[in-house]
């Protein structure tokens, strides 16, 4: 992470679950997206799966 940027934030990890949704709009219109359970890949979310991860 240092490589990119000279800040780094690590995180206590949570035994859990975690889910996401997308909204769109402002207060007097809102569309909501259906809610999606987020699976990580050996413990790291990755926006792009790979076939074979590291």
């Amino acid at each position: 992470a240092r490589q990119y940027d000279s800040k780094v934030l690590i995180e206590q990890a949570v035994l859990g679950c975690e889910v996401g949704c997308a909204v769109l709009g402002n207060s007097s219109e809102l569309i909501v997206g259906e809610v999606d359970q987020i699976r990580l890949s050996h413990g790291i979310f990755r926006i792009h799966q790979e076939a074979e991860p590291e």
